[in-house]
């Protein structure tokens, strides 16, 4: 009896194996769904906060060091006769401003995230407790921006004019085995010019913020035809 004991042993140590692997592969089954939505939720907002705060300070350092006005309004007899912008200092500013992003964006590979592993389970009890769980996030982003201007009146004929620039961030957060897509777009303000006079429909409708090879900078007046 003791002998045929003794044969079982080996096979219900392999049966006790056995069932340990299938029960661990059913906990990490359970935990990565479990924590799965817990770290891309915890992700994309830990990066839209620092994608935020890098286009705000880059742009702000990039305004800083600009040099100029970049709107000048000139006036004749009859008031305004034109506005006149300068594009080559924006243009040169949206420049700077994205190269500064660029450099700092990729910054965001250092950033680690600590889930406590009490979130796996739910519930308010657990919530928050356990050994952490750290993560890291590799994002692979790429920068874009645009300049547009807006008017809105602030007084009897006094208009204020703005310039922004509207920059969008678009980043594969590599999180694990999965990749997510986040897209962010800010509006900073760059400019602010308060013009006193009547500014005429002809000229709000004309926002160009191109470089001309002919111009080195853009005269909009207000008989200008829109194309």
């Amino acid at each position: 009896m003791r002998r045929g004991h003794r044969k079982n042993i080996p096979a219900r140590i392999g049966m006790i194996i056995l069932l340990l692997s299938l029960l661990s592969m059913v906990f990490l089954t359970f935990a990565d769904l479990r924590l799965k939505p817990v770290v891309i939720n915890a992700a994309r907002s830990r990066a839209r906060l620092f994608a935020s705060d890098v286009i705000s300070r880059s742009v702000d350092a990039a305004v800083a060091e600009s040099t100029g006005s970049f709107i000048n309004v000139i006036y004749g007899e009859d008031g305004i006769s034109a506005i006149e912008t300068n594009v080559t200092g924006i243009s040169r500013l949206r420049a700077d401003s994205i190269l500064n992003i660029r450099g700092e964006i990729s910054d965001i590979d250092r950033m680690t995230l600590d889930i406590p592993l009490g979130n796996l389970a739910g519930g308010m009890l657990l919530t928050g407790r356990g050994i952490p769980v750290r993560i890291k996030l590799v994002p692979i982003g790429d920068v874009s921006g645009e300049i547009y201007s807006e008017f809105s009146e602030t007084g009897i004929n006094q208009t204020l004019h703005r310039i922004y620039l509207r920059v969008r961030v678009s980043m594969n957060m590599i999180v694990a085995s999965d990749t997510v897509r986040l897209e962010l777009a800010d509006d900073i303000l760059v400019a602010e010019t308060v013009i006193v006079g009547k500014v005429p429909d002809a000229y709000t409708a004309i926002n160009r913020f191109e470089i001309d090879e002919n111009e080195e900078n853009d005269l909009n007046d207000y008989a200008a035809q829109l194309p």
